[in-house]
């Protein structure tokens, strides 16, 4: 039969391809929106325009006559409100899309695990309580509404554009310069939205599979760290490639992360070779793309290794994070 990481990198694709539909939603939502908003934007930028060539000192005061700065900080609020309430639709819905995949395919590859191991051995999944991890759909890892968190986020949005209209005019930027800055400053919000999506929907899969493995318990001694040995991958997450965590553990990583967790049956010892062994073996190109030409001097001169790299710490809100160290941590 196929080997169990092999099946875990395919299930890795379909997540991949899904959570590609769920991003192209989100954007399509947030065009619309900005497309709303730049009526309003372009009207303003006109009038700045007018003013100057009536020899009107455009500056923060003139902003705020009329509530020109205010409407647009109120328009923008409220279009990114929409789309919050909308967007976190989609990401619940897709959180309990993944609960169900995730439970899937964990027991899939508990199966796998088992036959590869010429085991006949029944996994008990009798302990799992699907009633008890679907209800935190619609919930972000701090326990905090998905709507709340992406409101938050539009309203840092709305205020980081309110600050570069104000700042464009204090500096005397054009009006096309002015209109770039503001857009910039909202697609912040999409940025973030995504973020969002992507590490909620990954998470409500991976909380499935550890309750599989917890269930199933008995006959697995927990479950492997996995990721995508790719130029494109993290080193953080190559360095944890191939570490064996209890079936209590939760994958604990950074935000965006895509690794997953592959069951280890009893008395089975034989894990992938970590990402230390699959960076030394690829060409100097793809160890400067992974690493950064300063961290992959260390790394060439055997004064640096992958573990290294792996920086962990707790968040108030986000709990244990795991995080890429800075070259600066990891050379002195």
């Amino acid at each position: 039969m196929a080997d169990i990481y092999d099946i875990a990198e395919s299930y890795k694709a379909r997540l991949v391809s899904r959570e590609r539909r769920a991003a192209s939603l989100l954007v399509r939502a947030y065009a619309a929106a900005y497309g709303r908003i730049k009526v309003k934007l372009d009207r303003l930028v006109k009038e700045i325009e007018a003013a100057k060539l009536q020899g009107a000192e455009i500056n923060a005061g003139w902003l705020y006559e009329r509530e020109r700065l205010s409407g647009l900080k109120r328009e923008i609020e409220l279009e990114i409100g929409k789309f919050s309430d909308g967007a976190a639709r989609v990401i619940t819905s897709e959180q309990l899309t993944l609960f169900r995949l995730g439970f899937s395919d964990s027991r899939a590859l508990v199966f796998a695990a088992l036959e590869s191991e010429g085991l006949t051995v029944e996994a008990r999944f009798g302990g799992l309580n699907r009633n008890a991890v679907e209800a935190l759909a619609g919930f972000a890892s701090d326990g905090s509404p998905l709507a709340s968190l992406l409101n938050e986020a539009g309203r840092r949005a709305g205020e980081r554009a309110r600050l570069e209209l104000i700042s464009g005019v204090a500096q005397g930027s054009s009006a096309d310069v002015i209109a770039a800055r503001v857009r910039l400053a909202f697609g912040g919000g999409l940025s973030r939205s995504l973020t969002i999506a992507r590490t909620e929907t990954l998470r409500a899969y991976r909380e499935a599979a550890r309750e599989t493995y917890r269930a199933a318990g008995d006959v697995l001694t927990g479950w492997v760290w996995t990721a995508s040995l790719s130029r494109r991958t993290c080193a953080m997450c190559l360095a944890m490639h191939g570490t064996v965590f209890t079936v209590e553990d939760r994958l604990e990583s950074h935000p965006n992360c895509r690794c997953v967790q592959v069951p280890l049956v009893v008395g089975n010892t034989d894990t992938p070779p970590g990402g230390d062994k699959w960076l030394a073996a690829q060409t100097e190109e793809v160890q400067r793309k992974v690493l950064g030409d300063g961290k992959f001097e260390l790394f060439k001169s055997g004064r640096l290794r992958l573990a290294d790299l792996v920086g962990e710490r707790r968040d108030r809100r986000w709990g244990k994070t795991r995080y890429e160290r800075p070259l600066s941590a990891v050379s002195k």
